[in-house]
């Protein structure tokens, strides 16, 4: 169901267990070296949470923890939202590894209650708030750090929620203060988790997120979750299912009669409410004013909401007409593959050939994309901001369209998926980059050139690489081993970063 942590300690001699114990050696913790605050804190609460404890005393010690979290939370968000994305990799696994362990100590406790059939004297609501907002903020950081949420976390998420409609506890307030807005009931802190992922997360700057987050403590409420949609048309909501890994997505067509919870997301109300709060900030109020904290910039916190409101109409307003279509297609993902099967040479060893590759179906396309179905076996390789390469059999010329993808479905009865893939649009070419200072030069990296028009008339050129391979203001010397030519670089600003892939323009020295 949860997972926690074996409680092997039966006795511990390094700490006193008690909840005035625990608060005194928080508080006796330097506020002005944050680093060593943090995995100080997260020492202390992994002996704890291994060790045997009455279940009253660890929700008194959970309560100091929560205090304690507060404090370096602030630190890392609130005070300075860049704080994080400028902590060094230890700092973030360990914030990391905090959140994961404040969830553990909630989730023993709730685990403990059940055990025990001694739910009506434990405050439930609370240890399952609790539980699901330490997950919450792992999946938080996740966006931050443009990586992938375990697929445990979604399934831990949609549990607890289910075991509070359960015992009708989903709708009870609850009486807690934190830093950044987060909303004051189960149902509508989960709410407010659900639409910050499908605000696409990984595609807003680093801290944006956050704002999201926050703006949507203040609104959260004026979205429905239903057990049954309204509309007959199911593309009005996004589907949740309670007993799955997955987290919210679009609905395509209606899900499957069998046996899983469905609940249906519409955030209708809050996109009418988003169009109020535009006009407000060209009016001349501030951000925060409306919620978004930490920006006062109202051209950047409209555009911010413009974005969102994008991702939340999804299907209701799609730029375009999707065409129905049955065409066969070869299709590549991931950044080396592509960039091995671009380059027209019989010399070059192959790394992943029969890997990365396969065939579906285009079965509709519209301007601004299309839609794949493949293999069910294959989803695992399709996440959400990975890669493609598509060449469909309706095409007049050889070209690979580049698209990233954006969503996925399965379709359980057909033994198949669908997944939608987004267009890049423009030309691509495949290119070789080679680190001009402080690196081997042995050392090269294989990347992707998308060469497209401006409105202008002007070409716009854009680098794509694997994430994490380069950085803002990366010296580079690229080659393009089609016309054998090599050009010195320098990548200036971050056009598009997923978990898996990051575009950035550039500029070239002169020769």
């Amino acid at each position: 169901m949860l997972s926690v942590p074996k409680q092997q300690i039966t006795r511990n001699i390094v700490i006193n267990c008690t909840p005035q114990a625990i608060k005194q050696e928080l508080k006796d913790l330097p506020i002005q070296d944050m680093p060593y605050t943090l995995r100080q804190t997260c020492a202390l609460l992994a002996l704890i949470n291994r060790t045997q404890i009455n279940d009253n005393k660890r929700l008194g010690i959970m309560q100091c923890f929560d205090y304690a979290f507060r404090n370096l939370d602030e630190h890392y968000h609130l005070r300075n939202p860049q704080a994080l994305l400028h902590s060094t990799n230890k700092e973030k696994d360990k914030l990391a590894e905090l959140k994961q362990e404040m969830a553990y100590g909630y989730k023993t406790i709730l685990l403990e209650a059940i055990a025990r059939n001694d739910l009506t004297h434990k405050p439930i609501a609370e240890i399952i708030y609790m539980a699901m907002y330490y997950l919450g903020h792992s999946i938080m950081q996740c966006y931050d750090n443009y990586t992938l949420p375990n697929n445990d976390l979604w399934y831990e998420i949609n549990q607890l929620y289910s075991f509070a409609e359960r015992y009708q506890v989903h709708r009870v307030t609850i009486g807690r203060a934190f830093s950044l807005p987060a909303a004051n009931t189960i149902e509508d802190y989960f709410k407010q988790i659900l639409l910050v992922e499908l605000a696409n997360p990984y595609q807003l700057s680093p801290s944006e997120s956050w704002q999201v987050y926050s703006y949507l403590g203040h609104w959260v409420k004026h979205v429905k979750l239903l057990n049954e949609p309204q509309y007959l048309n199911h593309s009005e909501y996004f589907l949740l299912d309670l007993d799955s890994q997955r987290c919210p997505h679009q609905i395509f067509a209606p899900p499957q009669p069998d046996q899983h919870s469905f609940r249906y997301l519409t955030p209708d109300r809050l996109i009418a409410l988003i169009e109020q709060h535009i006009n407000t900030l060209r009016g001349g109020h501030r951000p925060a004013e409306i919620g978004i904290p930490n920006s006062n910039n109202n051209k950047r916190a409209i555009e911010l909401l413009m974005v969102i409101e994008r991702q939340w109409q999804h299907l209701k307003h799609r730029q375009g007409l999707r065409l129905p279509c049955d065409s066969f297609t070869a299709v590549a993902w991931g950044v080396d593959t592509i960039h091995e099967i671009l380059i027209p040479s019989d010399n070059l060893p192959i790394q992943t050939s029969g890997q990365h590759r396969a065939t579906g179906k285009m079965v509709n396309e519209s301007p601004g994309g299309y839609c794949l179905k493949i293999n069910q076996a294959l989803m695992s390789e399709f996440y959400n901001g990975q890669i493609i390469a598509m060449r469909s059999d309706k095409q007049s010329h050889p070209r690979w369209l580049l698209g990233f993808v954006r969503w996925q479905q399965q379709l359980p009865q057909t033994g198949s998926s669908l997944v939608g893939i987004q267009y890049l649009k423009g030309h691509v070419r495949p290119v070789t980059l080679h680190p001009i200072q402080k690196l081997s030069k042995k050392q090269t990296l294989a990347g992707l050139m998308l060469t497209n028009q401006e409105n202008d008339g002007k070409q716009q050129h854009s680098l794509l690489a694997s994430a994490g391979s380069l950085a803002l203001g990366r010296e580079l010397k690229l080659v393009v081993p089609q016309k054998q030519k090599g050009y010195e670089i320098q990548t200036n600003h971050l056009l598009n970063h997923t978990p898996l892939v990051e575009q950035y323009s550039f500029k070239a020295f002169a020769a």
